[in-house]
C-alpha cells in the first residue's frame, strides 16, 4: 500500500536484557522533536522511568535520560506532554500512593527532581499550553478529583485542590 511507504523500520530503543514497559510518546508541533518515556525495572528489581529523545523526526535517537530511578514502588500511568517547540516536556506518574511530576526545559536532555503532588490512585490527565508555561495535572483519589497547576513551565506546582468538593464551588 502506498501509505506504508512512509513508515520507517522498527528500531529498538532499549536494551533487550532489561524490562522496559508502558511506552508513551510526545511530539513537537513540527514533528522534529519526539520523546518516548517508559517504565524501567520490575519484578524483584527497583523501578523507575526514563526518556529517549529524537531531534530529527525519529531518524536517530539519543541516549537514555533517567527521569527517576531506584524506587521500591512501581511507576504507573506515565503521561508525557511537550510544548509546541519541544523545549518544555513534563512527565506525570503515580507510585502506589502519590502523583509525581518531572519537567525538562532542554528538550528532554535533563529532568527535574520529581515533585510529589500528593495522594493518588487512578488515571492521570496532563495538560500543557502551547508554550509549556501553563501545565495542569488532574487525578482521582478515593472517588475525588484533584488538580494541581504550574504557571512557570513545571518549576513549581500549586497545592492540589478538589474542584468537585462543595467548598470549592
Amino acid at each position: 500500500a502506498p501509505e506504508a511507504e512512509n513508515w520507517t523500520y522498527p528500531v529498538s530503543l532499549t536494551p533487550s536484557n532489561e524490562r522496559n514497559t508502558d511506552p508513551q510518546i510526545a511530539v513537537s508541533a513540527d514533528g522534529q522533536v519526539q520523546t518516548v518515556v517508559y517504565e524501567t525495572g520490575g519484578y524483584q528489581e527497583l523501578y523507575g522511568a526514563a526518556a529517549i529523545v529524537s531531534h530529527d523526526r525519529g531518524a536517530t535517537w539519543g541516549s537514555r535520560a533517567q527521569i527517576v530511578g531506584d524506587l521500591e514502588q512501581s511507576v504507573w500511568g506515565l503521561e508525557v506532554l511537550m510544548s509546541a517547540d519541544g523545549q518544555v516536556q513534563t512527565v506525570a506518574w503515580e507510585d502506589e500512593n502519590n502523583i509525581f511530576v518531572s519537567t525538562s526545559n532542554d528538550a528532554g536532555g535533563t529532568w527535574s527532581s520529581p515533585t510529589n503532588l500528593g495522594g493518588g490512585s487512578s488515571k492521570i490527565v496532563l495538560l500543557m499550553s502551547a508554550d509549556g508555561q501553563v501545565q495542569t495535572v488532574a487525578w482521582e483519589n478515593a472517588d475525588n478529583i484533584f488538580v494541581s497547576t504550574s504557571n512557570d513551565a513545571g518549576g513549581t506546582w500549586s497545592s492540589p485542590t478538589n474542584p468537585t468538593s462543595d467548598s470549592s464551588r
